[in-house]
């Protein structure tokens, strides 16, 4: 920004709009760190899936991670970060949970294997929620979090892991 006193005279957009400055999904075990500039973003963030534990192909055992997308605002420039939840060993492990911190302070806790979002509103500036999904059973029966598929989706058989947790992250 370049400013005339306190007149906004000429202003440099820091990514071509939009752009997505991340998108990972179902690997988890990951975390990404990333200085960004003031502005508006959409992130999709998802826990790690449950493995499915049953003997039986496709049984719907396995819980996804609960899934958030909503579109928040930096009104500084911030240090992102967030640490993907890895998803559950075969055989019924627990997925684990994604984390979403600005400037150090957790913000967004997606819990693996589904549950409560945890929204720190002292640490994000929510403008709207687009979704805001506990997860729950059906992972392990090959269903994927609508709009995040294959993020946070659990175990497709009686033998597989549970998918790792995933984010976007896109500048508007």
């Amino acid at each position: 920004e370049i400013y005339n006193g306190s007149q906004l005279v000429y202003q440099i957009a820091a990514f071509a709009e939009p752009t997505i400055l991340y998108n990972n999904g179902n690997i988890g075990a990951v975390t990404w760190t990333q200085q960004c500039p003031k502005g508006i973003y959409q992130l999709s963030l998802a826990g790690g899936g449950q493995a499915a534990s049953t003997g039986y192909y496709y049984w719907p055992a396995g819980n996804r991670g609960s899934v958030l997308v909503c579109t928040f605002e930096l009104k500084q420039p911030s240090l992102i970060s967030v640490t993907l939840g890895v998803g559950g060993a075969a055989y019924g492990g627990g997925g684990g949970n994604t984390v979403f911190t600005i400037d150090g302070k957790t913000a967004v806790t997606c819990p693996g294997n589904g549950g409560t979002i945890i929204i720190d509103n002292s640490a994000i500036n929510i403008l709207s929620t687009i979704t805001n999904n506990t997860g729950g059973g059906g992972g392990g029966s090959g269903s994927n979090p609508t709009p995040l598929s294959p993020w946070g989706d659990g175990g497709h058989t009686n033998s597989a892991a549970g998918r790792g947790g995933g984010m976007r992250l896109e500048w508007l």
